[in-house]
């Protein structure tokens, strides 16, 4: 895999750019549905690490159910997880554009099908792909001036597996594509599969290529992937029901497994395995585990990719559902679903450590991501 070899050094570069930036800010998405009644589903904290002072800004977007998005420059795509979009059974994926200190409603598509969970944009800036976890399908579109243009490919999926409440059809939670834009990596939590696709031409169009299908360990439900910001053709997979990290490593057409790694409190009743991001730098990998509400640090061990736990602290909340890191790798920042608050924590420069910094009310904060 040398073509992702010149990453660690670009990275380098662009890590020591973002690290001089004074600021910390993170777009946070509130979820509203007829059960839940908040003013707004879309809010900035914007983060001064000299001052120490955190401010909180509602942004005045409504969007029904919010589940995630993606921000592409000053453009904000939004997966809507609703069951019934233009008389169809499906979710919608919704286009804004940055208009002062708000977001304006540029256009919106179906998703092609219900249970829009998961977005993402691929590395050239000119396709967006989204999960449809009830339908079991991705579906890519092409961006176009006003936002989402028409959908260029779809891939339904197929399988089940042990968990019969929550395992009798494939339910794709997530996408994320590698930083070379080649691949594209699928985590169904329904069939216990990682889906490995592989760019097909110019056009949008995504291939599975089934020598590189990664099958986890029976039930334990693949949530979601991220690939290493350096080294591209490692890339790590949570898993929600299983409660813990499987490390991959990419090699010509083969993909073979580098380490597995419990979080500490797996086999619990309740305790089950969110979300995962990397620090800025690449040196740190964080992830969430609910039910005991913890997030866990762990070192990458340079180019081999293994992991080492580091520590794991009290998220501040119940439910850390999601949370991002800040570009400059100043701050984390996480949305606590089940009791209305994001808690900031500040990242040690020197370890990766986190500590409690601050909490901000929000009315069930479903995802965030640094701008």
């Amino acid at each position: 895999m040398n073509d992702f070899n010149w990453l660690s050094v670009f990275y380098l570069f662009e890590y020591l750019k973002l690290r001089s930036m004074k600021n910390s800010v993170f777009l946070i998405g509130s979820y509203l549905s007829n059960d839940v009644k908040a003013a707004s589903s879309l809010f900035r904290i914007t983060c001064d690490h000299q001052g120490g002072n955190a401010v909180v800004e509602d942004l005045g977007l409504q969007s029904m159910e919010l589940t995630h998005f993606s921000v592409k420059g000053s453009e904000l795509y939004v997966a809507n997880k609703i069951f019934s979009y233009e008389g169809k059974y499906d979710g919608a994926i919704s286009a804004y554009r940055m208009e002062g200190e708000g977001f304006l409603l540029t256009n919106e598509r179906s998703a092609m099908g219900a249970g829009t969970v998961y977005t993402c944009i691929s590395m050239d800036g000119r396709f967006i792909y989204v999960c449809n976890y009830m339908d079991g399908n991705v579906v890519g579109y092409r961006l176009v001036g006003d936002g989402v243009g028409v959908p260029v490919w779809m891939e339904r999926l197929h399988g089940s597996s042990v968990n019969r409440e929550r395992q009798e059809s494939p339910h794709p939670h997530a996408i994320e594509a590698s930083p070379c834009g080649r691949y594209f990596a699928v985590a169904d939590l329904g069939s216990d599969k990682v889906l490995l696709f592989e760019c097909a031409g110019d056009n949008g169009v995504l291939s599975c290529n089934q020598n590189l299908t990664i099958e986890s360990a029976a039930g334990s439900g693949p949530r979601h992937v991220r690939f290493h910001p350096a080294y591209g053709h490692i890339f790590y997979v949570t898993h929600e029901m299983g409660a813990f990290i499987a490390a991959y490593k990419l090699d010509g057409q083969a993909c073979t497994e580098v380490g597995n790694y419990l979080f500490p409190n797996a086999g619990q009743a309740g305790v089950s395995g969110a979300e995962i991001q990397f620090h800025p730098s690449g040196r740190y990998l964080y992830a969430s585990s609910r039910g005991d509400n913890l997030i866990h640090q762990y070192s990458v061990e340079g180019s081999s990719g293994a992991l080492v736990l580091v520590q794991s602290v009290f998220c501040g909340g119940n439910c850390p559902v999601s949370f991002d890191v800040s570009s400059n790798g100043r701050h984390l920042l996480v949305c606590n679903q089940h009791s209305d608050c994001v808690t900031l924590f500040d990242i040690h420069e020197e370890t990766g450590g986190v500590s409690f910094r601050s909490e901000f009310q929000i009315s069930h904060p479903i995802m965030t991501c640094r701008m």
